[in-house]
C-alpha cells in the first residue's frame, strides 16, 4: 500500500481562545501540500478547527480516506494539547503520526511526552516534510540525505531547514468562502521584538517575499479565489519597514478588488514605514479599509522590561503623539493587546495599566481598542525564554499568584469574581469599537477604583 497522507489543523473552541477568528484559512499547510502534490504525493489538507471537527470525526475521516500517515500542526496551549492527546488515544496503530508547528518546535521535550508521535519536524515544515516522503519515512535514509535528525524515545526529530518564500508555491487547494472570503497570506517572516514570552523571540532572520511573487499571490487570491480580506500572517509586517512599503505598493499596483487589508504590526516599526512612504499608505486607507492588530502591553516601563517587550522606553512616553501620527498618516483602525495580570505586577503598576489604557480609549475611542482577554491572567508560552527555568521558585513568571500581596488580594477578592469575570467576557465580545470601549473604560475605572482601594486598607492597617 503506498503512502496516502493527511495535513491537518487540529480543532481547537473558539471560546477557549477568544483571540482568534472562528475561521481562519491553514496558510502555513498550503506550501507542504503543494510540494507534495509536485513530487506525486496522495496528499490531502484536513482543516479540523475551521469545520470544528471533533476527536472522533477527525479520526473517523483519516480512517475513511484511508489515511497513512498523518501530519498535525500543534500549538503548545492547553485547548490544543488536549484535543491532540485524545487524537492520537484513538488513531489506529497503522498511521504513522507526524507533529509540527509552534508547540513541536519551541517545546519539543514536552510534545513528545505528550503525544509520542512518531516524528517531529522543528522549524517550518516545508522541507522536512518533503524530504522525509522521499526518503519513505527512513530516519536511515534521511540522515543520508543530509538532515539533521535525533530519536527522543520512539519519537525521530527532524530539523527542517528554512526555504525561500519563492520556492514554497502558495497556489490554495481550496476556495475561501468557509474562510468569509479571508486570506492569511505568508509575506514576512520575524519579528524586532525578542519579547520573551512569544515564540516570534526564536524568528532571528528577517524575510520578505519578492515583490514578483507577492504580485503572483495576491492575483491568485484576489482574482482567482475572490479574496475580499488580505491579513498577512507574519509577527510583524512592518519589521523592516522598506521592504513593507515595497508590498504595499504591489497592492496598489494591481489594481485589485478587495475591501480590508488586516496585518498585523509593532508600532514602532509601523511608524517608520508611515514616515518613508506617508503618501503611500495614505493611499492605500483611501482605497481598502485598513485594521491593523498590534500591542502596548502595558503603560509601566518597569514592567515592560521585565515582559521582555523590545522597545524603547521614549516609545512608551510618546505613545499618545505616536499614534495620532499614525493616524494622521494612515485612516486605520487598531487593535491593541495587552498583559492583564502576570505574577510579577505589583498594585501600582495595575492602577498604571489601568489609567493609561482608559485615557486610550478616551483620546482614541473609535480608532483603537483593547484585544480580548481584559483581565486574564498572562501564562508565557511553553518554551519560550520566560519559561525556560522549570522551578517556580527561580522563576517568577511560574509563581501560581502574584508576588505582590496587595496584588495578589485584588485578583483574588475582586478580578478573579465570577460577576466581574462575566462582565469582562460580555465586553469583550462586542465588535463595535465605540460601544467596547465604553464598556472597557467602565471596567478599567472600577478595577483601578478596587485595587485604589485595597491599597487604602493596607495603609490603614499599618
Amino acid at each position: 500500500m503506498g503512502v496516502r497522507l493527511a495535513l491537518v489543523e487540529p480543532y481547537v473552541s473558539v471560546d477557549s481562545l477568544r483571540a482568534y477568528a472562528d475561521r481562519c484559512e491553514p496558510s502555513h499547510l498550503v506550501g507542504m501540500y503543494n510540494l507534495l502534490k509536485a513530487a506525486d504525493c496522495d496528499v490531502t489538507l484536513i482543516d479540523a478547527y475551521s469545520n470544528n471537527l471533533s476527536v472522533k470525526g477527525l479520526v473517523g475521516r483519516l480512517v475513511e480516506e484511508g489515511i497513512t500517515h498523518a501530519g498535525f500542526t500543534v500549538y503548545d496551549y492547553t485547548p490544543c494539547v488536549s484535543y491532540m492527546q485524545k487524537v492520537f488515544e484513538y488513531l489506529p496503530g497503522g498511521i504513522t503520526t507526524i507533529v509540527g508547528g509552534p508547540g513541536a518546535t519551541y517545546c519539543t521535550e514536552r510534545i513528545v511526552e505528550l503525544l509520542r508521535p512518531d516524528w517531529l519536524v522543528k522549524g517550518e515544515g516545508e522541507d522536512a516534510i518533503i524530504g522525509l516522503y522521499r526518503a519513505g519515512f527512513s530516519k536511515e535514509k534521511l540522515d543520508a540525505m543530509g538532515y539533521r535528525t535525533s530519536l527522543r524515545g520512539r519519537t525521530a526529530v527532524v530539523s527542517s531547514r528554512q526555504l525561500p518564500f519563492d520556492d514554497i508555491p502558495f497556489e490554495r487547494p481550496y476556495g475561501l468562502e468557509r474562510y468569509h472570503y479571508q486570506a492569511s497570506l505568508r509575506v514576512q517572516r520575524g519579528c524586532v521584538g525578542r519579547c520573551v514570552f512569544c515564540s516570534g523571540a526564536y524568528q532571528k532572520e528577517f524575510d520578505y517575499m519578492s515583490t514578483s511573487l507577492a504580485r503572483r499571490l495576491m492575483d491568485h487570491l484576489v482574482f482567482q479565489k475572490s479574496a475580499k480580506v488580505i491579513a498577512p500572517s507574519g509577527p510583524d509586517f512592518t519589521t523592516l519597514p522598506h521592504r513593507a512599503n515595497d508590498i504595499v505598493r504591489v497592492i496598489l499596483e494591481g489594481g485589485l478588488d478587495f475591501h480590508s487589508f488586516r496585518p498585523g504590526v509593532r508600532l514602532d516599526t509601523l511608524s517608520v514605514a508611515l514616515k518613508q512612504a506617508p503618501s503611500l499608505w495614505q493611499r492605500l486607507s483611501e482605497r481598502y479599509s485598513v485594521s491593523m492588530e498590534s500591542s502596548i502591553e502595558s503603560f509601566s516601563p518597569a514592567r515592560l522590561r521585565r515582559l521582555g517587550k523590545n522597545v524603547s522606553e521614549d516609545f512608551f512616553n510618546s505613545i499618545f503623539k505616536l499614534l495620532q501620527e499614525i493616524f494622521n498618516r494612515c485612516n486605520c483602525t487598531i487593535v491593541l493587546g495587552r498583559i492583564a495580570i502576570d505574577p510579577t505586577m505589583t498594585i501600582d503598576e495595575f492602577i498604571t495599566d489601568c489609567q493609561g489604557f482608559r485615557k486610550l480609549i478616551e483620546r482614541f475611542g473609535n480608532r483603537v481598542t483593547i484585544g480580548g482577554m481584559l483581565m486574564n491572567q498572562f501564562i508565557p508560552l511553553e518554551g519560550t525564554p520566560a519559561t525556560e527555568v522549570s522551578d517556580s521558585t527561580s522563576n517568577h513568571w511560574l509563581l501560581p499568584e502574584p508576588a505582590d500581596p496587595l496584588m495578589a488580594a485584588l485578583k483574588r477578592e475582586f478580578l478573579d469574581d465570577r460577576r466581574f469575570r462575566t462582565w469582562c467576557m460580555l465586553a469583550e465580545r462586542l465588535d463595535d469599537f465605540s460601544e467596547r470601549n465604553m464598556v472597557f473604560h467602565e471596567i478599567l475605572r472600577v478595577a483601578e477604583r478596587e485595587a485604589r482601594e485595597i491599597k487604602r486598607r493596607c495603609v490603614l492597617k499599618d
